[in-house]
């Protein structure tokens, strides 16, 4: 039952992550056949386990295992102690040390909130910082986007982590809802902008001669003949006036 969990090449920053993987799809599998065994969870594991930079130590490893008996060393205590071995040969030294420089880059950008509290949580906890820690209150702060910070700040102070983020998540909200309904009002409606503006005037329709597009005057060019023409047309043919007599 599960899913395998990803290939280990080696990547310390991974290493935890791929041992909690590898606990879950333990877990999900209890009691079936074959998976109780501490002996042949070391060996599935090491299945997982692949890379250049990590073949010798697995190869010492499945050594390991082939020099036991099945028959009295199949103890939980293998599997514990191959749970050791693997977070001290690929434990990441600098995570904790990563984890606070993010900490201290970590923003709120508005109105995620609960995005910027998921992030938060996750690299204090990497980080080692205990909830409700001063230190961890002071950076939670610092990450909140101004306008939110403004609105926690004020008094009455709340004094714990717990509700300074739930204080943080009502003013996010009602800012959103501040922000909607103010959109609305400053929406113009169609009439409204027809009241302002007046009646839209009539396109110019356009005609195409040859490759270029010339504009169609809609008022019609004014008709002369002999009884009307001005005087700059002299000389000029025109049509003869049937109408008259």
């Amino acid at each position: 039952m599960g899913t395998l969990p990803q290939i280990f090449t080696g990547n310390r920053a991974k290493a935890q992550d791929f041992l909690d993987e590898v606990l879950g799809y333990f877990r999900a599998n209890r009691g079936i056949a074959g998976f109780e065994s501490p002996m042949h969870k070391v060996s599935i594991t090491l299945t997982m386990i692949k890379g250049s930079e990590v073949t010798g130590w697995a190869r010492d490893m499945g050594q390991w295992i082939d020099a036991l008996d099945p028959a009295v060393d199949d103890i939980e205590l293998v599997w514990e102690q191959f749970q050791t071995e693997f977070m001290e040969q690929f434990t990441d030294s600098q995570q904790q040390q990563r984890a606070r420089l993010d900490l201290d880059n970590c923003r709120m950008k508005f109105p995620e909130i609960d995005q910027y509290i998921a992030k938060f949580e996750d690299l204090a906890r990497l980080a080692g910082y205990t909830v409700g820690n001063e230190e961890m209150i002071n950076f939670f702060l610092k990450g909140l986007s101004q306008s939110i910070l403004e609105d926690v700040m004020k008094p009455p102070f709340a004094t714990t982590y717990n509700n300074i983020k739930e204080h943080a998540i009502q003013t996010t909200k009602a800012k959103q809802l501040i922000e909607g309904i103010r959109a609305r009002r400053n929406y113009p409606s169609t009439r409204m902008f027809q009241n302002t503006f007046g009646t839209q005037q009539p396109r110019p329709c356009f005609f195409n001669r040859g490759n270029q597009y010339q504009t169609r005057q809609t008022t019609p060019a004014p008709q002369y003949n002999l009884s009307n023409a001005p005087r700059h047309m002299n000389n000029q043919p025109v049509p003869m006036d049937v109408s008259r007599t």
